[in-house]
């Protein structure tokens, strides 16, 4: 007979029978029929347990410990009866679930942080030296499935261990050629016989799989496009294949090392033993030795025990059945699904360095989740994160550190966030208050550090009320790479506060259909290198206050269709390098209340086609090195309340068809080697009472006084009259 213990929370209880199963992967499940002693059932769920079984057949005791996972009662006439159910105390990680973030750290370090969280025992670890995960997420997990997962996806597998000194432990490794061995072999017996105290192993069976042959697998840095992130791992004439995207690998060694996992994980049941024996010490992640007279091939001398079964009661003996594979099969569990593996798009915050605005060199983003349980709110809470652009050539928005984000997972993966698009909230609110201007549609940037200024462009679609808006919080620039065309419908105004500077290439061309009005409230500047032309159709007035004063290198040509008056409160002087000429269609009236200089290095020429008035309250002075003309084919009236030069080197000529006035109110002066004055029907020069009158047929000299005087006077006519 065997003895069967069993103790819960320190109290005895007499099992009748027990059976169990473990396997690697899985928390081992103990069924016990024991005897109650009254007490609901209910109170014992959660309390450890220590059950010691000791078959009298076959050596070493099989001790576990745990808690109570599940109790029946059942009530006879022979009392009460009880069916229990027994696990692992790490089996209660797997109820409820948690939300969490882990940066820059192993699977074996987050998975001792778990367990240390949760207050279970520590684990065992057998393991070799795993890289750091950038970011893993525990997202609406179970600690026990985060756990899983994670060891799977680093080719871990874990199991129980039962020690009768140090009682059950939970064990974490990941080579199987490393395995620790059974603490006995065992004898491979053929056939059915007594019971013998010699561990023995029968029924052996093997089961062969056709399974994958090839595994490939892909992924992609978005900061190293043209790096090729691939791994693949076959035999030789492989044929049946998995290909996997992405692999969650960084480099191509990366993606390797997973792609051999992966395909381990695949074959690892490829070939697959069975038996059974009447020992306990067949253990689950242990090997076994099995001695053969030969009958038995090689590979099967030596396997890694992953499942067993065991049965035992007071009655009967143990029974034991085991599932195992060759030694030398490179164990690993299959990769299980996060229990939401597709995971969509959610919301997060922008994070970063205590500062507005914190981004890389590819313009990634931290962002944090909603969920995520950390009380901190900066760069060491999260990874980078892929910020979404607008559909352009090239573009570049920054989301900004607590903005509201719309945040998608590449293949659904919780690691590997990208921000998506921003959310408005109560804290970043809309830019106009809504719903009165839901008719508006604004872009806005914001300066940073913040001082409340900002840049936008509003649109604004109401009806009659369309209207496009750009603000610059400073500067403008804008640059266009070839033609530019703007068409305004109605008004358009423009002003600028301080100085406006245009420079054109080339020509440039202003047409005004109605009327134009230039006002320079300071001094006004106008150099032209070239020719300038001014056509005036109607009437023109320039009125100067001040002094005017216009240099002209080469020709300049004003020509007046109609009625041109020239009003100078000051003084005017007109310079010309070479000639100038000044031609009026109709009628020319100026007046100069100052002084009024026309001076050319050339010739100068006025032609009036009309009457020509004009009046100079100062001295007027007319300067042409070659010449000085003035046409008027009116009448010409000249006030000049100073003093009238003329000067030039060459001729001087002054011609009205109409009458002629000139009133100098100082001085006439004409200098030159020859002066000619002619007059087609008479000419009259009077000085006070004295005239000179010049006719085509005489000339007559009247004076209070007439006197002639010279070494020589000469009279020759047909007559010479002496006091007639």
């Amino acid at each position: 007979m065997s003895l069967l213990e069993l103790t819960i929370d320190g109290e005895a209880f007499t099992i009748t029978a027990a059976s169990g199963r473990e396997e690697i992967g899985a928390h081992f499940r103990i069924r016990a029929d024991a005897i109650g002693n009254g007490s609901p059932a209910k109170d014992l769920l959660g309390k450890p347990f220590v059950l010691t079984l000791s078959p009298t057949t076959s050596g070493g005791d099989l001790v576990v410990n745990g808690i109570v996972v599940g109790a029946r009662a059942k009530w006879s006439e022979s009392g009460q009866a009880l069916e229990l159910d027994l696990g692992p105390a790490h089996e209660l990680l797997a109820h409820g679930q948690d939300s969490h973030v882990f940066l820059a750290k192993t699977s074996d370090a987050i998975v001792k942080d778990v367990i240390q969280r949760s207050g279970a025992a520590a684990a065992k670890w057998s393991i070799g030296t795993h890289g750091a995960r950038e970011h893993t997420v525990q997202h609406r997990e179970s600690d026990w499935a985060f756990i899983d997962r994670i060891a799977r996806e680093d080719g871990i597998y874990w199991f129980y261990d039962h020690d009768p000194n140090a009682g059950t432990t939970l064990v974490f490794a990941d080579d199987a050629a490393k395995a620790e061995a059974m603490s006995t072999s065992f004898l491979h017996r053929l056939a059915h016989g007594v019971l013998s105290n010699e561990a023995w192993v029968a029924s052996l069976a093997s089961r062969t799989t056709a399974l994958t042959e090839v595994f490939r697998t892909r992924d992609y840095d978005p900061k190293k496009p043209k790096l090729a992130i691939e791994g693949e791992v076959a035999d030789a004439g492989a044929k049946r294949a998995v290909y996997e995207w992405p692999a969650v690998a960084k480099t191509a060694n990366e993606a390797k090392q997973r792609a051999t996992q992966a395909l381990q994980a695949l074959r690892a049941r490829a070939v697959v033993v069975t038996g059974r024996s009447d020992r306990l010490s067949i253990r689950c992640g242990k090997t076994m030795t099995i001695e053969s007279s030969g009958s038995l091939p090689e590979a099967f001398t030596k396997l890694l025990c992953i499942a067993v079964e065991w049965s035992i009661s007071t009655r009967t003996p143990c029974e034991v059945r085991f599932t195992a594979v060759p030694a030398t099969t490179p164990f690993r569990l299959p990769l299980v699904p996060r229990a939401h593996e597709h995971l969509g798009v959610e919301t997060a915050w922008v994070r970063g360095a205590p500062q507005e605005i914190d981004a890389d060199a590819s313009g990634d983003v931290f962002v944090q989740p909603p969920w995520d349980r950390s009380t901190k709110k900066d760069d060491t809470v999260t990874i980078r994160a892929r910020s979404g652009q607008m559909q352009l050539g090239r573009s570049m928005t920054i989301p900004r550190i607590g903005w509201g984000m719309l945040v998608g997972h590449l293949d659904g993966d919780a690691d590997r966030p990208w921000a998506m698009a921003r959310l408005v909230d109560g804290t970043h609110p809309t830019p106009y208050k809504l719903p009165d201007n839901m008719t508006q549609t604004a872009w806005q940037t914001l300066t940073s550090p913040s001082d409340g200024t900002l840049s936008e462009m509003v649109f604004e679609d109401k009806n009659a009320s369309e209207k496009v808006s750009f603000h610059a919080a400073r500067d403008m620039n804008v640059e266009i790479g070839n033609d530019e065309a703007r068409t305004v419908g109605n008004n358009h105004t423009l002003e600028v506060t301080k100085d406006r500077t245009e420079t054109t290439g080339a020509d440039e061309k202003l047409t005004v259909k109605v009327d134009q009005s230039t006002t320079v409230k300071g001094a006004e500047t106008t150099t032209i290198e070239g020719s300038r032309s001014i056509t005036v159709k109607g009437n023109e007035e320039a009125s100067v206050s001040g002094k005017r004063a216009e240099t002209v290198t080469a020709d300049r040509t004003v020509d007046v269709g109609k009625n041109r008056k020239l009003t100078v409160s000051g003084t005017m002087a007109a310079t010309a390098k070479k000639g100038f000429t000044r031609e009026v269609l109709k009628k020319l009236t100026a007046n100069a209340t100052a002084g009024w200089t026309t001076k050319a290095d050339g010739g100068l020429v006025t032609t009036t086609k009309g009457d020509s008035t004009e009046t100079v309250a100062g001295a007027r002075t007319s300067n042409g090195k070659t010449g000085v003309g003035l046409t008027v084919k009116g009448a010409l009236k000249d006030t000049i309340a100073a003093a009238h030069a003329v000067t030039t080197k060459g001729s001087a000529s002054e011609s009205s068809t109409g009458k002629a006035t000139l009133t100098v109110g100082a001085a006439l002066t004409a200098t030159a080697p020859e002066i000619e004055i002619v007059g087609k029907s008479e000419i009259t020069i009077q000085c006070g009472a004295s005239t000179i009158t010049i006719k085509s047929s005489e000339v007559t000299v009247k004076a209070a006084m007439l006197t002639v005087a010279g070494p020589m006077l000469v009279l020759d006519g047909a007559q010479v009259k002496h006091n007639p």
